[in-house]
């Protein structure tokens, strides 16, 4: 096979907290698009040891569509994964929808905080070397993709674009992939992964979270079991009533200032690669 026509043939790359399980699920949607089921399999960051044959399985379900491609938001932050990717197909086209750099953080912050991955305030927690802080660096993981691949085959969208006109968004992530842009998902008004705050119930929580993780892991119909009740009004129940919040996370003018002074350059950088005045759409990055 060669590398015009070894899938896939585009990634999501990120950045994570970024709208992108939103994107995946209009993805499965689109005739035109085949995209695995599962979101986040992670090949080129975390399971590359696993193989090809482990990796080529998750397509082989594909039909005559003329893009397949694969969401793991993960791939924007680990440093080899570009060269594998580049390695695998050279031709390949990415995608990273970048967010507020600061508000990013911030929301990664408080799911790592909520899921006890994170313990402590914000400012205690920051290093370069946690996740939080790690995804928001897009100077450092964008230049290594434009370095690998060229500025053409990497694409750049906006999470505040999304945001302000999910139609248009979409539209236009279809004409990126050069499938019928005039495609309307049923799902693209639904929301994905709702925003929670710190649960009051912190035992019960992690042990519906250790129960999610299991029966996700079995892959297969474990798999979807566990995709089918995180979009139903069950986990919403479980979530807000029998878990509960105990109070919101909400970021102060501190922790603000503090973020904006790390992210300075990658704001400067985004600006640069998009020839677009980023100050506009990322006012938390200019307080």
């Amino acid at each position: 096979m060669t590398s015009k026509n070894k899938i896939p043939n585009f990634l999501v790359g990120g950045a994570a907290k970024s709208g992108t399980s939103w994107i995946h699920q209009c993805l499965l949607e689109h005739p035109d698009v085949f995209v695995p089921e599962r979101k986040e399999i992670r090949f080129f960051s975390v399971n590359y040891e696993r193989g090809e044959e482990w990796y080529t399985k998750f397509f082989q379900n594909r039909n005559e569509q003329r893009v397949a491609e694969e969401v793991s938001p993960s791939y924007l932050s680990f440093k080899n994964v570009p060269q594998r990717i580049y390695d695998w197909n050279p031709d390949v086209k990415i995608i990273f929808v970048l967010r507020d750099p600061v508000r990013r953080a911030f929301s990664h912050y408080k799911m790592l905080l909520r899921s006890g991955n994170v313990n402590g305030s914000l400012i205690d927690n920051i290093n370069e070397n946690c996740r939080f802080i790690k995804d928001s660096l897009y100077k450092r993981n964008l230049s290594r993709y434009i370095s690998q691949f060229g500025r053409n085959q990497v694409n750049i969208f906006l999470f505040e674009d999304l945001k302000s006109n999910n139609h248009q968004f979409i539209k236009n992530v279809f004409e990126c992939l050069e499938v019928n842009k005039s495609y309307v998902p049923k799902i693209i008004n639904n929301r994905h992964n709702k925003t929670r705050n710190i649960p009051k119930r912190k035992w019960l929580f992690k042990f519906g979270l250790f129960v999610a993780n299991k029966v996700k892991a079995m892959g297969g119909i474990g798999r979807r079991i566990h995709d089918t009740v995180q979009k139903s009004s069950l986990s919403d129940f479980y979530n807000d009533w029998l878990v509960g919040e105990d109070g919101k996370a909400e970021m102060s003018d501190e922790e603000a200032k503090r973020l904006a002074s790390l992210f300075k350059d990658d704001v400067e950088y985004v600006s640069e690669v998009t020839n677009y005045n980023i100050s506009k759409k990322w006012k938390y990055s200019y307080k």
